[in-house]
C-alpha cells in the first residue's frame, strides 16, 4: 500500500511572472509586517490583522473557529478543514460539513495513505488539482470537494517545538496556487495557528476519551416515532472535543406513549460527559416503570444522592401520549417547556422551585398534565439557548416563543434551523440544544 510520503510532488510550479514557490518563498515568511501591509492588496491586509486574533485566542474552539470561518472567507476559499492530531489519529473539523450521503470520516489514522494525514506526517506542504486528486492510486478518494472547489493546498499546523499537529486545507476555485502574497500571508496565519493551537491545547488529552465515549452517546437525529415529526438542533461548546453537557432523547413507550427528554449538566466539555450519560441512562431506565415523569426525576434525584457525583444537572421531560395528546412533563430547575398550538404560544411554568437533579436528596418533583392539540408543537431547550452576558433568561425565553407564534404547521426543520440561531446571539458560546415535537395531525 502506499504509505503517502511518495504521494508528495515537488513544490508547485510558479506561474510566469510569480515569486518560485519553494526555499526562497520560504525565506520571504521573515517579512518586516509593517513595510509588507503598506504594498498589499486590502484584502490581505485584512488576513494579516485578523491574524492578531490567533494571538490573543484563549481556548482551541476560538483558533478552530478562525481557521474554518474567519480565515476562509477572507481568502475566499471555498471550505476549510482543520485536523488535529493525538499522535495516532487526527480529528476531522469541515466547514462546510459533507452531505449527509458523502463518506467523510472525522476520525483518519495518522499513517493512513490520504493526503491531509501525509502532510501531517510529513511538515510538508501540498497543493493538489480536483484532477491530480482523482488520479490518486486505490479505490477511496479521500478528500471532498465543497461547490466550486477545483484545488486544495494543504499545510502543517507545528507547534512551537517544530513538531506537526495537524494540518490545514483550504479549498479554491482556481485549480493554480495562489499568488505569493497570498502564499506568504496564509503561511504566517498557519505558522501562528500551529503556535495558538500549541498554546491552547489543555484539552488535548480528553480526546482520545471523548472519541471512545461518543461511540456509546453520540447525538444522532431521533429515529422515527409512531404519532409525532421532530427536529433536534444540538452544539457543545467545545468544538474541538465535540462532546459536552447538554443531552437530548425522544423514544417510544408502550402503547401510544412518546418521552421527550432534554437535560443540562453543570459544566461543559468532556468533562460534564460522564455524568451526561450517566443521567441519560438513569432517565429511561425509571421510565420503563413509572409512567410519571414527577417520579422518575424523583427517583433519579434519590439515586444520585444515594451515589453522590460531584456535578449537577437541570432536566425537562414530558410524556405525550399521541392519541389522546395529552401530556405530562416535569422539570427539575430547568428553563420551561413552550408549547405552540394554532391559537398561540405558552410558556409552561412548573409549580414550585424545583432543584436541579443532584444537589439534594428528599426532594419531590410535581408533574403538569395539559393537552395537545393534533398539530401543536412542544419545544424543550436548554440555557445555551436562551441566556448570556448579552441577553437574560427571561428575554430569551420570550425572544424563543416568538418563534413559534407563527405558522405551527410550517416544516419542523426549518423552523428548528431558524429557531437555534439564536444561539449565536447571546455573548458567548455554551453547549446549546433545542428539540420540537409535533403531534401528527392524524391520530388513531
Amino acid at each position: 500500500m502506499n504509505d503517502g510520503d511518495s504521494m508528495l510532488h515537488p513544490p508547485w510550479p510558479a506561474p510566469a511572472g510569480a515569486v518560485p514557490f519553494g526555499a526562497d518563498d520560504h525565506a520571504r515568511s521573515g517579512f518586516d509586517l509593517a513595510h509588507l501591509l503598506g504594498r498589499l492588496p486590502p484584502g490581505l491586509r485584512t488576513v494579516y490583522r485578523a491574524s492578531e486574533s490567533l494571538v490573543r485566542s484563549t481556548s482551541r474552539d476560538e483558533v478552530l473557529d478562525l481557521l474554518l470561518r474567519t480565515f476562509p472567507r477572507l481568502l475566499r476559499a471555498t471550505q476549510s478543514t482543520v485536523a488535529l492530531g493525538d499522535g495516532v489519529r487526527l480529528h476531522m473539523h469541515r466547514v462546510p460539513d459533507p452531505a449527509p450521503h458523502v463518506d467523510a470520516p472525522r476520525l483518519v489514522p495518522l499513517d493512513a495513505a490520504h493526503p491531509v494525514a501525509a502532510v501531517a506526517r510529513t511538515g510538508r506542504e501540498w497543493f493538489l488539482t480536483v484532477e491530480e486528486h482523482d488520479e490518486l492510486p486505490g479505490e477511496t478518494k479521500p478528500l471532498v470537494a465543497a461547490p466550486g472547489t477545483r484545488a486544495w493546498w494543504m499545510l502543517p499546523l507545528v507547534d512551537d517545538g517544530g513538531r506537526p499537529v495537524g494540518a490545514w486545507t483550504l479549498g479554491f476555485r482556481a485549480p493554480r496556487p495562489p499568488a505569493a502574497e497570498t502564499r506568504a500571508a496564509v503561511r504566517e496565519v498557519t505558522r501562528m495557528a500551529g503556535h495558538a493551537l500549541d498554546r491552547t491545547g489543555a484539552t488535548q488529552p480528553y480526546l482520545d476519551f471523548v472519541e471512545a465515549f461518543r461511540a456509546g452517546t453520540s447525538f444522532e437525529h431521533p429515529g422515527a416515532v409512531p404519532g409525532i415529526e421532530s427536529a433536534v438542533r444540538h452544539r457543545p461548546a467545545h468544538e474541538a472535543a465535540d462532546l459536552g453537557g447538554d443531552w437530548y432523547d425522544v423514544f417510544a413507550l408502550h402503547g401510544d406513549l412518546v418521552v421527550l427528554a432534554v437535560g443540562d449538566v453543570q459544566g461543559h466539555g468532556p468533562e460534564a460527559a460522564p455524568m451526561m450519560s450517566r443521567l441519560r441512562t438513569l432517565l429511561r431506565a425509571y421510565a420503563v416503570d413509572y409512567r410519571d415523569p414527577g417520579m422518575v426525576l424523583t427517583r433519579v434525584n434519590d439515586f444520585l444522592d444515594r451515589f453522590p457525583t460531584p456535578v449537577h444537572a437541570t432536566c425537562l421531560l414530558a410524556y405525550l401520549d399521541t392519541g389522546t395528546g395529552e401530556v405530562v412533563a416535569a422539570s427539575a430547575g430547568h428553563p420551561p417547556l413552550m408549547v405552540a398550538a394554532a391559537h398561540g404560544v405558552e410558556v409552561l411554568e412548573h409549580p414550585g422551585d424545583t432543584l436541579p437533579l443532584g444537589v439534594a436528596g428528599g426532594q419531590r418533583y410535581v408533574s403538569t398534565r395539559f393537552a395537545l392539540a393534533p398539530g401543536g408543537i412542544l419545544a424543550l431547550s436548554t440555557d445555551g439557548l436562551l441566556e448570556g452576558p448579552d441577553i437574560d433568561l427571561d428575554a430569551g425565553i420570550a425572544r424563543l416563543a416568538r418563534d413559534l407564534s407563527g405558522d405551527v404547521s410550517v416544516p419542523l426543520d426549518d423552523l428548528a434551523g431558524a429557531m437555534f440561531t439564536h444561539a449565536d446571539h447571546t455573548g458567548h458560546r455554551d453547549d446549546a440544544t433545542l428539540l420540537l415535537a409535533r403531534r401528527d395531525r392524524i391520530t388513531s
